[in-house]
């Protein structure tokens, strides 16, 4: 099922007992997040930045989009990516994403396997609202319900009402414009699509942007990429309780 064969399974109790992305300072309350599907366990760099590096490091159009990777090396991964966009920032916070699978009959429990990882950005207490992102998906694990019960898992998390929910009042959801696979995630998952923020923001040299050549626009800064036309997603508290159910559907590979 993963694309990194000496990995065993883990069981659960060994993932679950490690510091983690669960003692970092974060706006929010960070736990665990679990359904029949998958499990979301606060990412914990010392032992979970290899299995990441490995499982991404032969595929690299996973990170086509995005402004970061691929990881050649757990250094690079921590150096690049995961410091400088996680760990420094209060407003951000990564799960790693694991599908369980069925233990043998004398095995206690499911066994986890590593699918890949995502996060909430941009959180904010003042605002109530979270931004779903850094989506990461092993390859093995396209095309399982992986993504659709782990993306549900967060929604659920940020827009219900306490106690178990966070009850925010906006999820938001970005991808680069081009995207289609994000983009077609995000309509999957009830968000609804508020429009196209072109120049949203600079892609490193060698990654894709929207194919406008700024060389006829000088500017002050220096040594500027690509620029990226972003599209936006958002729920909204006044629409989830309405579209829950869908989700959750969703999520049970029923529409």
């Amino acid at each position: 099922m993963i694309f990194i064969p000496e990995l065993e399974l883990l069981p659960i109790r060994a993932v679950m007992h490690r510091t983690s992305d669960a003692d970092k300072p974060f706006v929010f309350p960070v736990k665990r997040l679990e359904n029949d599907t998958v499990c979301l366990v606060p990412f914990d760099v010392a032992s979970q930045a290899s299995i990441f590096v490995e499982g991404t490091k032969h595929h690299p159009k996973l990170f086509e989009y995005t402004t970061y990777g691929p990881f050649q090396s757990v250094e690079e991964f921590e150096d690049d990516f995961y410091w400088p966009r996680v760990g420094e920032k209060e407003e951000t916070v990564l799960w790693s994403i694991f599908k369980k699978q069925l233990a043998d009959q004398d095995e206690k429990g499911s066994l986890l396997a590593f699918a890949g990882v995502l996060s909430l950005n941009n959180s904010s207490r003042v605002n109530g609202v979270a931004e779903i992102g850094h989506v990461i998906i092993l390859p093995a694990f396209h095309r399982t319900h992986v993504t659709s019960n782990a993306v549900g898992l967060l929604l659920c998390y940020t827009l219900d009402p306490p106690p178990g929910g966070l009850g925010l009042r906006r999820s938001v959801w970005q991808a680069h414009a081009d995207n289609q696979a994000s983009r077609r995630v995000a309509s999957r998952m009830g968000y609804t699509l508020e429009g196209i923020q072109r120049f949203q923001r600079v892609m490193p040299e060698g990654k894709q942007g929207n194919a406008i050549d700024v060389v006829g626009f000088p500017s002050v800064i220096e040594d500027l990429g690509p620029s990226r036309d972003t599209a936006i997603f958002a729920h909204y508290c006044d629409e989830w309780p309405g579209k829950r159910d869908t989700i959750l559907q969703v999520m049970n590979g029923k529409s």
